[in-house]
């Protein structure tokens, strides 16, 4: 596409081509300026330049500084996105270091266009063309008449940026209510305001711009497609449904589900003849387009090459002011270091303007208050939920024939079903619905579960009300088995590695104990009994109903860890609840679909952990932190905690942030190395599949954290670093540890972790309100249990902070880890209360502790 160009064709239209020539497809100044005016005027002349239909759609100016140099590049929007963007300046800084480039595997843009414009007249999409008519928006009402009142006149722009906790509920723990995706809140907070502040009309449609890649073929790959994809979809709503915003949300939802593709297949259907064209752009300037960029910070990071800088003033080329607006207002949101920045930009408006900052700020309001509003909400589907052509809630069970066996290798599924190779022992072929790979984090879990027998499974309890029907919560437990396919899931080894296989029908486990002794301390004698006698490789799914007669009934459910995570427990819990009540389910999203989506994704993953650990070694502690011979066999728990005050941060700096770096600072102490590389445990959800929240299964995951602890850095430079590298993260939160190690490090395979730093803002012991009485789940402590790694967990505490130091015997002292907590604790401090102090000053302020170990 940088070489495009483009022509008028007989009849008035455009079309594009691909020249043959290079040379004449970009132009490359290189300056030595004097001041800022000459770096200025040789980026004019650079975005001057720019031709679509002779060349160059591409120019660049590179300018050296004294010792420093800056390259601005201009790329003509007809060939490039944003995403795009992304992919150019990846392949640019992998030129520059002389590293290979990875072979074209995504299509190529004029493929595209072509395929595109043929399925678009094949297979129009006939809701989108015919029923949704969009109602044009009222020009007028802000005193324009034509285009030409917003061509040629001044843009003002009205901004906020909202904290990193609001951006974060926004992206994530919001749309659990109503299974929204973060667009459609934002987009309802604005119709939201408009409705609240311009009483006098309806509110207006919002066209919301999308990146257009979303083909109707999983076999079409555009990830990597150099092009201008963008698509536009009108979103309205009727003014009956704007009583609330809760009701905005559920019908923005609605009616955003209601476009295939994302929009991409209205917007296509606009296209297929002259006439539908012209009526499609006699519509235009609309009154509104929204456009959500998400984050595009790949690239910002301590190593990369390039760092963004701003553009000069005085280099917009005179065409800039005559180029053709689409709407009266832009808005725009874009995440930037974990912040939302929304920006709101009109031009030639004569009417109404006095109430345009009041509309603003109550957008601002809108969103700030959905974290409070939502998370009161139980979950609820909405109309779209309903739809059969909505792929993404359909059950795994029904899309089982189509999908089933996909992630197995070549040859293995004959291997497993030819009988002499049986994966489990006595299991029948027509009671399995899948083979699935295992994660990183649940072969961790399988393995120390078939090293020690008793700690393969976990046991939670919660106490049920007086109210019980024991035959009904039997009949849930057994309907929640068969609603979540992870729960009837069993792991076996077969060639070297292992597996997890979905079977469609389970032998259900419930059992029922009458006591008469204390009920906590019978219950933890059942969970040691079963512990001890359980199969580690056995289904691992089972209930245990403890009935009390002096104090009542308790259900204990044993899982394996390889079956869940802290964020969907809740929900299992929650639909075990909505069982027994007899409410409708969705369709539960399997956890196979999590584990497809990691694959699809792990060439991007692979380039980024590539990119971020280059050079880089793990740091070891634990070989300075170990006893030199251990006493027993089996490792005993060595653990610390203490209760701090929570440091006060400035809004842009997360605490997470605060201790993840304090241990970067500690892990350089103990090492003495300045380039520190340990882990970090990650939800493992920030995938863009509809319904991420809900999917149950342990889509944990543990990844590395590089941080540079050089003595003249400054502490907060330090921990905004870290918090980058955190956000800049995306979907590669998906591979696993094994992976990134194989394919993205010169580090020795198989290396074990280290230490592991973990932020704890979940609730861990969630509640449930069951047979009259409403109950904590709380877990069962398993005498036995121990880290395998160096743990630093923090978990807030309302005012306070806990701050844990976990291990086993084996590979932390006991006498050493009070003062390595208290060195921890010394450095959150210090960071935080001293952000623009330098490391050295920090360092030189923590208490002393002694290594041995020849240390």
């Amino acid at each position: 596409m940088l070489r495009a160009r483009f022509s008028k064709a007989i009849g008035g239209n455009w079309q594009q081509y691909i020249a043959e020539s290079t040379d004449a497809s970009f132009a490359v100044q290189h300056v030595e300026p004097r001041d800022s005016g000459e770096i200025s005027q040789a980026i004019l002349q650079s975005r001057s330049s720019l031709d679509i239909e002779s060349g160059p759609v591409m120019a660049a100016v590179l300018c050296d500084v004294g010792q420093r140099q800056s390259l601005f590049v201009a790329v003509h929007h007809l060939v490039v996105d944003l995403v795009s963007w992304r992919v150019l300046l990846e392949e640019l800084e992998d030129l520059l270091l002389g590293r290979p480039l990875f072979p074209a595997s995504s299509m190529p843009f004029q493929t595209w266009s072509a395929i595109q414009a043929e399925h678009a007249a094949r297979d129009v999409d006939r809701r989108s063309a015919i029923a949704k008519k969009v109602y044009l928006g009222q020009l007028s009402y802000w005193g324009v008449t034509t285009s030409g009142d917003i061509s040629h006149t001044p843009t003002t722009t009205e901004r906020f940026i909202l904290n990193i906790e609001t951006t974060s509920a926004l992206l994530g723990s919001c749309n659990d209510a109503f299974r929204t995706r973060p667009v459609e809140l934002m987009i309802a907070g604005l119709i939201y305001s408009f409705a609240a502040v311009f009483r006098d009309r309806s509110p207006a449609p919002i066209f919301n711009e999308t990146h257009g890649r979303e083909p109707w073929d999983d076999s079409i790959d555009l990830t990597r497609t150099v092009g201008w994809f963008t698509s536009l979809f009108p979103v309205q709503i009727s003014t009956s449904e704007r009583s609330s915003l809760l009701d905005v949300i559920r019908a923005t939802k609605d009616c955003m589900r209601s476009f295939k593709d994302n929009g991409r297949s209205y917007f296509a259907s606009r296209f297929i003849n002259g006439d539908s064209t012209h009526n499609f752009a006699s519509v235009f300037p609309v009154e509104m387009v929204f456009n959500y960029q998400g984050v595009y910070q790949q690239l910002e990071r301590d190593e990369s090459l390039f760092k963004n800088v701003p553009v000069p003033d005085g280099c917009n080329p005179a065409s800039a002011a005559e180029a053709a607006k689409f709407s009266l207002f832009t808005i725009s949101v874009v995440i930037d270091n974990g912040c939302a920045h929304v920006s709101v930009a009109h031009s030639g408006i004569t009417k109404h303007q006095a109430e345009i900052p009041d509309w603003v700020q109550q957008y601002e309001s809108a969103l700030m208050d959905m974290p409070n509003l939502l998370q009161y909400e139980s979950p609820e589907s909405t109309l779209s939920d309903s739809d059969t052509d909505l792929e993404c809630f359909r059950s795994p069970i029904h899309c089982a024939e189509s999908a089933a066996y996909s992630l197995l290798p070549p040859g293995m599924k004959e291997a497993v079903f030819s009988g002499s190779n049986s994966l489990i022992p006595g299991m029948k072929p027509h009671n399995i619905a899948d083979i699935l790979p295992v994660t990183y984090a649940q072969q961790n879990y399988i393995t120390q579960g078939a090293e020690r027998p008793p700690l393969a499974f976990n046991y939670l309890h919660v106490d049920i009300g007086p109210q019980l029907d024991q035959g009904l919560l039997k009949d849930s437990c057994h309907k929640l088995v068969n609603h979540f396919p992870i729960l009837r899931t069993q792991f076996g080894h077969f060639q070297g590695k292992w597996w997890q296989i979905v079977l469609l029908d389970v032998e259900f486990a419930f059992s029922t104990f009458e006591v008469n002794g204390s009920l906590s301390e019978e219950s933890d004698a059942i969970c040691v009994r079963d512990s001890e006698q359980a199969d580690p490789l056995g289904l691992p799914t089972s209930f245990m109903l403890v009935r009390s007669r002096s104090e009542g009934n308790r259900l204990i459910v044993r899982l394996s860890h390889a079956q869940y995570d802290g964020v969907c427990l809740p929900f299992i819990l929650r639909t075990l609840v909505s069982i027994y009540q007899q409410e409708p389910l969705l369709p539960a999203i399997g956890f196979s679909t999590y584990l497809a989506h990691a694959r699809n994704e792990q060439t991007e993953s692979a380039r980024y952990w590539r990119e971020l650990l280059q050079g880089s070694q793990l740091s070891r502690a634990i070989a300075k932190l170990k006893p030199e011979a251990p006493e027993e066999v089996f490792p005993r728990a060595v653990l610390v905690e203490r209760d701090i005050y929570a440091p006060t941060l400035p809004d842009h700096l997360t605490m997470a942030s605060v201790v993840s770096s304090a241990w970067a600072v500690v892990l350089s102490r103990i090492s003495g190395e300045e380039d520190i590389v340990y882990g970090q445990v990650v939800a493992g959800r920030n995938s863009d599949i509809p319904g991420i929240a809900e999917i149950v299964g342990p889509c944990i995951n543990i990844v590395p954290v590089r941080a540079f602890t050089s003595p003249s850095k400054i502490s907060e430079d330090l921990i905004f670093d870290i918090q980058e590298q955190y956000i800049s993260l995306g979907q590669a939160d998906s591979m696993g540890w094994d992976e990134i190690i194989q394919q993205c490090t010169d580090w020795t395979s198989g290396l074990a972790l280290d230490t592991v730093v973990l932020h704890q803002n979940i609730d861990v012991e969630p509640e449930i309100h069951i047979a009259g009485a409403t109950g904590k789940a709380q877990w069962f402590s398993h005498p036995l249990q121990v880290a395998h790694h160096i743990a630093v967990v923090s978990q807030p505490q309302g005012d306070k902070l806990r701050i844990i130091i976990a291990g086993n015997s084996h590979i932390l002292r006991a006498e050493i880890a009070g003062p390595l907590l208290d060195m921890l604790i010394e450095t959150i401090i210090m960071l935080s209360i001293n952000l623009q102090a330098p490391l050295a000053s920090c360092e030189s302020s923590l208490p002393a502790f002694t290594l041995s170990n020849g240390s």
